[in-house]
Order: C-alpha cells, then structure tokens, then sequence
C-alpha cells in the first residue's frame, strides 16, 4: 500500500497537479505546492479506501483541486474548477488509452493488473510521464483557461 502510495499516487498527483496549475496560468511557491499535493493524495487516498460508489473520488478530487487552487492563487473559482477538470480529462484520456495500447500489446488481463500491486504502478508510469510532457507543453505554448 505504502509503495503503491509513493511510486504512483504520489507521482500521479503531483503532475495532476501541476497540469492543474498550468491551466491557469498562475505559479504556486514550492511549500504551497506540497501542500496542495499532499490535501489531494489524504483526499483521494481516504475517499479510495471507503466504499463509496464509483467515480465519487473522482468528483471529490476535481472539487477538492479546484477549491484548493483557488485559495492558494487567489485564481477565480470558474478558473480553477475548470482547470482541475481539464487536468482529470487528460489523465483520464492518457490512463485509458495507455491502458488500452498497454494491455492490448502485451496481453494482460485487467484482473491481473488490478490484482499485483507492482504491475498497477509499472503501467502508471506512462501516464504520468505523459502528464509532466503535458504540463511542459501547456506551459511553454503558453496554453491556458481564460475566464
């Protein structure tokens, strides 16, 4: 659980979080930064652990980021939830099509991917590498939420 933790919630949220802030086109200091990281990893991480229908952390993780951003920037809140949004649609579409290709060309079952640890945390990391590319691009091409 611990390794599952640091090796790929972690990663995950940080560039989640970071495509997040890129949408909206403000700068976060770096303790603001962890701060906001580790409030999503808690929230996400306990929301996960409860049995709470599917999805619901998803919904909770787009408010949580939102809100969150928009306290620490002092961003408007129609910027940043839309941000947040933005940035947990393009993991979404990276983690499904990546999964897709992945499973597909090497022939794993789903089952077994949710089953072993390891294998979860190896087949997240084209998706979150995909998401630091993502943030470096939004950022250097200058792309972001105007509202």
């Amino acid at each position: 659980m611990l390794a599952q933790i640091m090796l790929q919630g972690l990663p995950e949220t940080v560039s989640l979080t970071l495509v997040a802030i890129v949408l909206t086109g403000t700068r976060l200091p770096a303790v603001k930064f962890l701060f906001l990281v580790l409030f999503m990893l808690a929230l996400v991480g306990i929301l996960r652990s409860l049995p709470l229908t599917f999805g619901f952390h998803l919904l909770v993780g787009i408010a949580g980021l939102g809100l969150g951003l928009a306290f620490l920037t002092r961003t408007p809140i129609a910027r940043t939830m839309l941000s947040s949004a933005s940035a947990y649609l393009i993991l979404l579409t990276f983690e499904v099509s990546i999964h897709l290709v992945l499973t597909n060309v090497l022939g794993i079952k789903v089952d077994d991917i949710i089953d072993k640890n390891w294998l979860w945390i190896i087949m997240g990391w084209p998706q979150i590498i995909a998401m630091f590319f993502t943030a470096y691009l939004l950022r250097k091409k200058d792309i972001t939420i105007k509202i």
